[in-house]
């Protein structure tokens, strides 16, 4: 997915689900910005932090999700 965040601009976010035995899914997750210029370490320092609070409300509403499905599908 691609992210509009403030500061930063774009943000890439991969996720792959992958079920690794019959009651456990694996998801892992890959996320890069590119932030140019003078003032890139301090933009950096602020988009990971406010990346780390969005990603795991994300984290968690996907969690949530898998776990709803795995119940539906019992």
């Amino acid at each position: 997915m691609q992210i509009e965040f403030p500061f930063v601009g774009t943000v890439w976010r991969t996720d792959r689900a992958e079920a690794e035995g019959p009651a456990t899914t694996r998801v892992d997750t890959a996320i890069s910005w590119n932030i140019k210029g003078i003032r890139a370490p301090v933009l950096s320092f602020m988009a990971t932090r406010m990346l780390r609070r969005y990603g795991a409300l994300y984290d968690k509403r996907v969690a949530e999700m898998i776990q709803a499905s795995a119940r539906a599908s019992v």
